[in-house]
């Protein structure tokens, strides 16, 4: 864990965040005492290809093509 003073992390924000965007743990201290630390949120809405592998289950026929009675359904205005 890396300690920076309030000052420092004035001066140099945009540097400490993409540090902690690495993985780094940051705490800001005033005079002595640790007051914040700063720990990245995972993932930040990023996509990942395969995150949900194994977890959606598509069923056979489940893309065929609809019988008339489902598209009338489908069509049907209130």
């Amino acid at each position: 864990m890396q300690f920076v003073t309030v000052h420092e992390a004035k001066t140099h924000l945009s540097e400490i965040i993409a540090r902690v965007e690495r993985g780094e743990e940051i705490t800001i201290k005033r005079g002595r005492d640790p007051v914040v630390r700063l720990i990245a949120i995972k993932d930040r809405g990023r996509r990942r290809p395969g995150a949900l592998k194994g977890q959606i289950v598509i069923k056979p026929g489940a893309f065929d093509p609809l019988t008339p009675d489902q598209q009338a359904l489908w069509e049907k205005k209130d």
